[in-house]
């Protein structure tokens, strides 16, 4: 479901409520674990510029690769309708942000049969820019 929000300039702006999802908890019986926050191996970021063009629209998608990420071991980490700018003119009207195990679990996701219509449906509804990192 999308949200919407006003912005302290007063536009206003939406948030996609789908994909807010609670934190993992800590494996506690494990010393590594949380010496790291909870992640013993590298970490990879999908970030997403989203400007959604068709809330309707893209709540189909939403939907539909919800279910996706987390059977491909992603989780939503944020979701900001009002990211804070505090340098540059990038404004993302949404940024999105996606946690893998790796940048290969990601490219494997990205690329896989399952996703491929929910690609074409993303694009129908919206654009986005989309970056990896990956922790060391």
């Amino acid at each position: 479901m999308l949200r919407r929000r006003r912005r302290s300039n007063g536009v206003c702006v939406r948030s996609v409520v789908a994909w807010e999802r609670p934190h993992r908890a800590l494996n506690v019986d494990d010393d590594q674990s949380i010496a790291s926050g909870g992640h013993t191996n590298m970490t990879a970021y999908v970030v997403i510029d989203l400007n959604v063009a068709d809330p309707e629209g893209f709540q189909q998608y939403v939907d539909g690769v919800t279910p996706l990420i987390e059977k491909a071991g992603g989780r939503n980490v944020l979701i900001d309708g009002d990211a804070l700018v505090l340098e540059g003119d990038w404004a993302p009207p949404t940024l999105v942000i996606h946690e893998f195990s790796s940048k290969a679990a990601i490219q494997e996701f990205w690329d896989s049969p399952e996703y491929q219509p929910f690609k074409e449906l993303r694009r129908k509804y919206s654009t986005v820019k989309v970056v990896v990192g990956e922790t060391a």
